[in-house]
């Protein structure tokens, strides 16, 4: 049988996936099954397209001539059914079989929604795709009142967005302080701190209990019982990874698709990878299931260079980045269950280092403009420091010296 690779997903771990099997070698045909309807793209150019910087074709992966100038049978608005292992089949809009050697699952994941009444009205939804942006660019130009629920990442980012426009934007969360679970108090507060001195409210410690209006949403009722007036609702509560697929396969998930350190699945010839990635990661000696971008690109490319057979442990840490403002943040590293945080530089000067211990071991490390360290800081991660408080807060001592 010629060596044949399929990708599930055409996000960008699917399109990274074919770009690294052909980067290893590969000579086989290679399938990307997407059901999108546009050829891959990447979501933080979504951001630039929200606030009105820029179009689809500069979140592209790759530039669609790609795909057919590398033998890449890219299949747009198509879906797999399901997956047979024991005789590696991908089944396709229910009657096509393709026949595989090497299976990359790339599915992503899917928004979470809140159940309430009135939750059918329309301009409630949700940011995930080029339509989405497209459509709320289109209402944030017109400066709407704009209710965003959830102060993670996607809520503060679609925010500063909304701002732009000169949106009336209010944040609802049960959270004091936005991320306050992966940043801590300080972070937190300071990005609060951020949004509210570029005109966001904030209504925390209560959550949406119901939605009414006419055709569309009009007014946000609280469990607190107070009301929100609106003209849209966007729901940043997180998301699910599409794990549908690998569970009728017979792979073993867990809040996600269980991958070895080299992103295998436990059937044979099955990786994931991106959202949907548990992955045993080598460093950590743990699982570890990040969503963000710079994850599922560099997961992708590494799993394709796998399945082309040069399959090797996946290390790298895990990074994501955020631009709000004139902020620019870079968390690095995996701690969520960190027990002690320590502060270097000036959060009034707006330029600080915040660090996150593990039994005191560096296991993380947010960056607040302060670009051009990344590098220092991995090598800081890798070598598991341990070191003297005062050297981790004292600004004129180099990363280099903490390890």
């Amino acid at each position: 049988m010629e060596q044949h690779i399929i990708v599930i997903g055409g996000g960008v771990a699917g399109a990274r996936a074919a770009e690294g099997a052909r980067d290893a070698g590969h000579e086989g045909p290679i399938t990307i099954v997407s059901s999108a309807q546009v050829a891959p793209y990447d979501r933080p150019p979504l951001k630039d397209l929200l606030s009105g910087t820029s179009e689809i074709d500069d979140a592209h992966v790759l530039d669609e001539t790609w795909f057919d100038e590398h033998g890449v049978d890219l299949r747009l608005e198509t879906r797999v059914n399901l997956i047979d292992p024991e005789r590696q089949l991908a089944i396709v809009d229910d009657t096509d079989q393709l026949a595989y050697t090497e299976l990359i699952l790339a599915t992503g994941s899917y928004p979470k929604r809140l159940d309430l009444d009135g939750a059918h009205l329309s301009l409630i939804g949700s940011l995930r795709t080029v339509q989405d942006a497209r459509v709320a660019r289109e209402l944030f130009e017109k400066q709407r009142r704009v209710v965003i629920v959830g102060s993670g990442w996607n809520g503060t980012e679609v925010a500063a967005a909304a701002r732009g426009h000169g949106c009336d934007v209010t944040i609802v969360s049960r959270s004091e302080t936005p991320l306050q679970r992966t940043l801590g108090e300080r972070l937190g507060a300071y990005l609060r701190e951020l949004h509210e001195a570029n005109g966001v409210a904030f209504v925390t410690g209560t959550t949406p209990a119901e939605y009414t209006g006419d055709d569309q949403v009009r007014q946000v009722h609280l469990d607190d019982g107070s009301v929100l007036d609106a003209d849209m609702v966007i729901e940043a509560v997180g998301a699910r990874p599409r794990i549908g697929l690998a569970e009728t396969a017979g792979v073993e998930v867990d809040e996600g698709v269980l991958v070895d350190e080299s992103l295998r699945a436990s059937r044979a010839h099955i990786w994931a990878v991106g959202d949907i990635a548990s992955h045993l990661h080598p460093l950590y000696r743990s699982r570890v299931r990040s969503v963000h971008w710079s994850v599922a690109r560099n997961q992708g490319f590494h799993a394709g260079r796998g399945a082309a057979g040069l399959a090797a442990p996946y290390d790298r840490l895990p990074m994501f980045f955020t631009d709000q403002y004139d902020m620019g943040l870079e968390y690095r590293g995996h701690a969520p269950d960190f027990d002690e945080v320590i502060l270097r530089g000036s959060v009034e000067g707006g330029e600080f280092l915040v660090f996150y211990l593990v039994k005191g071991v560096i296991r993380a490390v947010a960056s607040v403009n302060t670009p051009g360290i990344g590098d220092d800081i991995d090598s800081l991660l890798r070598a598991e420091a341990g070191p003297d408080r005062r050297a981790i807060a004292d600004w004129e001592t180099p990363l280099s010296e903490l390890h």
